[in-house]
């Protein structure tokens, strides 16, 4: 689910792999290739200019998975972006997180706030570009919808907003594998930081897909048991807890 980097560091690479769909991605000629190698200034994936190339992904003699979401992206894409050192994206044209610059070498340090401790004007500016989000078209993603994800070519891709492309990425994640309880998301050792990581992407899509640099971070911290200090219903509509068991 989310922004999902496989993990796999190869020699100072990484390979990016992300369980959302890419626009270029989504062309017939990207499909019919199974290749995921957009363009960053001219070549895929920035190789001319030192930041990845396309990078085989496939695991040749093994089976196709039985659903979309197993061994991502497999059942779409034998080749992805792998992105060196501190670049990151689908077509390693953004930096990871923590770093910035040109050539993503400068450290780039956030404070993050609880929601409780920012100013009005900061809170108000939050919920304003979350609003925001909720009605921009991602100009960088697309989503996929199946009734049955375990029927090849099954699918669709859809435009999506910003915030839309969040919500659609947690459920494509959570939702469980067919006949199972298990699901890609929450069922496993991964969890804690995969969400880390779900965060990460959906507050730079926010910055990105909607021009609103300016937006504050927000995090949501640990505190006592009782009226939870998060979400009040003054800020984001939220359920107010009385009872003083906390909310989630």
């Amino acid at each position: 689910g989310l922004h999902m980097d496989s993990g796999a560091l190869l020699v100072g690479l990484r390979l990016h792999v992300e369980a959302q769909f890419p626009i270029p991605c989504t062309r017939q000629e990207a499909l019919d290739s199974r290749t995921c190698c957009p363009l960053w200034n001219g070549s895929p994936c920035g190789e001319t200019a030192g930041r990845g190339y396309c990078a085989q992904h496939f695991l040749e003699g093994r089976d196709l998975p039985f659903d979309y979401r197993v061994d991502w992206p497999n059942s779409f894409y034998d080749k992805v972006c792998a992105c060196y050192g501190n670049f990151d994206g689908f077509d390693c044209g953004v930096c990871s997180p923590g770093w910035q610059g040109p050539d993503c070498l400068e450290p780039h340090r956030v404070d993050r706030k609880e929601i409780t401790d920012m100013t009005e004007d900061e809170r108000e500016l939050f919920i304003s570009n979350l609003d925001h989000a909720k009605h921009t078209i991602s100009n960088r993603y697309k989503i996929l919808t199946s009734n049955d994800t375990t029927k090849a070519g099954n699918f669709k891709f859809h435009e999506a907003t910003v915030y839309d492309l969040y919500v659609w990425l947690h459920y494509y994640a959570a939702k469980k594998y067919a006949d199972t309880d298990d699901d890609a998301a929450h069922r496993g050792p991964a969890f804690p930081f995969w969400h880390r990581i779900f965060l990460l992407f959906i507050e730079r899509e926010i910055r990105l897909g909607t021009d609103m640099r300016g937006t504050p971070r927000v995090t949501k911290s640990i505190k006592p048991r009782g009226r939870s200090p998060t979400w009040p219903r003054s800020s984001l509509c939220a359920p107010t807890d009385t009872t003083g068991t906390g909310t989630s």
